[in-house]
């Protein structure tokens, strides 16, 4: 009986071994943590092209694995292509005022070209309008069911120093190939590329990268490096990452690089030849800023995080394991400002990252959690009172000075509701990080520390919503805050602060 249960077992486990090795590397060995069961079923992305700089295009074909998780049949897949928004400039995201900084040199035009999408083979009907592809499936995609799809596809790159873009040193690659929309119990989230905000919005997923490019270039990107070599007078590298929200990269030929270590996370700062000393400084403060986040809210689930100079006007940007910074920050040696946008765009890490939120409709529940976290590490560091400082420099009195001239509207609201940055900036950033101060206020520091310890434990990987903040509010204080929350979240003009 013991020997044909030890078989039964071995059998099993040769199997489970065996179901396993079909994700290949989707179960990613970079990954600092077992994955959670509900990421076997995540999709997976498969990208491989060749950039060429003279032309400022890169050319590909992406494999997407697909698995129907919702309880609907599906039809059809819809597909955020982001970069069709720099192809007018019209439809360019950038406000009036933001025009001549995004275009220094005029209006240049980007786009993604959708040239064949198929299924085994055979080719899909496919329709792009806008930032949108909608692809017909052959066959109703029944719930368990998955499918294997191929887009061929070309990105050209707008000469903008933002997200998606290109200018004096630096290609950036954000938010520039064919992403799924997100489905939940509200169908397709088929959100624009909105000109305020992050409006981004994605699930997890698993990549593979193998990029061709003249060798001498240097790129800083999502996840990490497994194989590098020349092929044809080019460079391929081949990258892996995952579980990640999203891939952005960032090529250079004048790129040099600093590495560090927090325990087994390598930490690298990639920076240009003239600003070594705020390129080392950088590190040290992106190695700081992944320690004391990982000891408060919970563990950086990656091996790899970087920290990447770059020509990006909007000073800084989070993507998964890598953020942009402006190298004009760097500028300054004694520019606190540079500490501040690099520990804010860490928070990002696991407020956006790993802990996920809509951010077309719940932008605050990102920005206001990475500035009261970026206000404790400055409390940390360097004490109370400057942490009070930060507080009252960067975010309390910029928001009163604003209410000067006009009144915020509420904190939770979608982004199509902000008049402007300057409104976004006040409401979501600000007068959300102040809500934040409040409840700490209300409930201690320590145990408000313990609700965003919670939150991060609930919801990894996951995409939160402000129902499951408040879940973990609740079940860490012992009491309801909810209707505190929502009057908070949804008030006009200055909160009502505490006696």
């Amino acid at each position: 009986m013991k020997r044909r249960f030890c078989f039964f077992v071995a059998v099993l486990l040769f199997l489970s071994f065996a179901v396993l090795s079909l994700y290949g590397f989707y179960f990613s060995k970079h990954l600092k943590q077992e994955p959670l069961p509900f990421i076997r079923d995540a999709t997976r992305y498969e990208l491989e092209g060749e950039f060429f700089p003279e032309k400022r295009v890169f050319s590909g074909k992406e494999i997407v694995y697909y698995k129907n998780n919702e309880k609907d049949p599906l039809k059809e897949l819809f597909f955020h292509v982001y970069p069709n928004a720099f192809s007018a400039e019209e439809t360019a995201p950038f406000t009036a005022d933001e025009m001549s900084l995004a275009y220094p040199e005029g209006f240049s035009k980007g786009g993604i070209t959708i040239k064949k999408v198929a299924e085994d083979n055979t080719p899909l009907i496919f329709k792009v309008e806008g930032t949108l592809l909608n692809v017909s499936l052959k066959r109703e995609l029944k719930p368990g069911d998955e499918i294997k799809l191929s887009i061929e596809f070309e990105v050209l790159l707008p000469k903008s120093p933002g997200r998606f873009g290109y200018y004096k040193r630096t290609y950036n690659f954000g938010n520039w190939y064919p992403i799924l929309c997100v489905y939940d119990e509200k169908g397709w989230h088929k959100d624009p590329y909105y000109k305020i905000g992050d409006p981004f919005y994605s699930d997890i997923a698993f990549y593979k990268f193998i990029l061709y490019a003249p060798p001498d270039y240097k790129i800083a990107s999502t996840g990490r490096i497994i194989e590098k070599k020349e092929e044809n007078h080019r460079t391929k590298w081949v990258i892996e990452s995952g579980p990640v929200r999203d891939f952005a990269f960032i090529l250079s030929r004048e790129f040099e690089m600093l590495k560090g270590n927090v325990g087994e996370i390598e930490v690298i700062s990639y920076y240009f030849k003239d600003d070594r000393e705020s390129g080392a400084k950088a590190l040290e403060i992106g190695k700081k800023a992944i320690k004391y986040f990982s000891e408060i809210f919970g563990p950086y689930i990656y091996d790899t995080y970087s920290v990447v100079a770059a020509d990006f006007y909007m000073g800084g940007m989070e993507y998964p394991n890598l953020v942009l910074i402006d190298r004009n920050l760097y500028k300054n040696k004694d520019n606190i400002l540079l500490e501040y946008v690099v520990v804010h765009e860490t928070a990002h890490q696991w407020w956006y990252g790993i802990v996920g939120n809509d951010e077309v409709n719940e932008p605050w529940l990102d920005e206001a959690l990475a500035e009261y976290s970026t206000v404790n590490y400055f409390e940390k560091y360097y004490g109370k009172r400057q942490g009070t400082e930060i507080y009252e420099n960067f975010i309390l009195n910029p928001y009163k000075f604003y209410e000067l001239s006009r009144k915020t509207g509420p904190i939770l609201r979608p982004l199509n509701e902000f008049i402007d940055w300057k409104e976004y900036d006040a409401a979501v950033y600000k007068k959300g990080a102040i809500m934040l101060k409040e409840l700490e206020k209300r409930i201690s520091k320590q145990k408000f520390i313990n609700v965003l310890k919670n939150y991060y434990k609930q919801n990894q990987l996951k995409n939160a919503t402000t129902e499951d903040f408040i879940k973990a509010v609740n079940g860490t204080s012992g009491t309801d805050f909810r209707g505190l929350i929502y009057q908070m979240l949804k008030e006009e003009g200055e909160l009502e602060q505490a006696a």
